[in-house]
C-alpha cells in the first residue's frame, strides 16, 4: 500500500481494507471462494520444502478521486476526475525451505 498512500496527498482514497488484507485459508478450496479465482498447482519446490500456510486475498477496488485543493499543480480538467484501479484476488502458498521462507503467489491480471 505504500506507493498507493502517495495519492492519497492528491486525491480521497476510497480503498475496502478488510478485503485487500490476506486470510490464511486451509486449502486451495477456501482459497478460490476468497480470491475468485482458480490458482494453478505449485509444479515443483525443493524436496525439503514444507507447506507453512496458504493465504489468498478478495478482489476489491481502489478509487481516488483528484482534488484541486491537494494538488495546486493539477490541472482544472482533472479536478474531481477518478481514478479506478480494480485490483484481482491473489494466493499465496508459503513454505519453509531449510530455514528460510519460499513464498509462490498468483493473482490475475491488474
Amino acid at each position: 500500500m505504500g506507493d498507493v498512500e502517495g495519492l492519497g496527498e492528491i486525491a480521497d482514497l476510497d480503498v475496502d481494507q478488510a478485503r485487500r488484507q490476506p486470510v490464511e485459508v486451509d486449502g486451495l478450496d477456501e482459497a478460490v471462494d476468497v480470491a475468485g479465482f482458480v490458482p494453478s498447482d505449485v509444479a515443483a519446490v525443493p524436496d525439503d520444502a514444507t507447506l507453512r500456510s496458504i493465504q489468498a486475498s478478495a478482489p476489491s477496488t481502489l478509487r481516488g478521486t483528484f482534488r484541486a485543493d491537494r494538488a495546486p499543480d493539477l490541472p482544472a480538467e482533472l479536478d474531481g476526475a477518478t481514478l479506478v484501479v480494480s485490483v484481482p484476488g491473489a494466493v499465496a502458498s508459503i513454505y519453509d525451505v531449510d530455514g528460510h521462507t519460499l513464498v509462490v503467489g498468483e493473482a490475475l491480471e491488474l
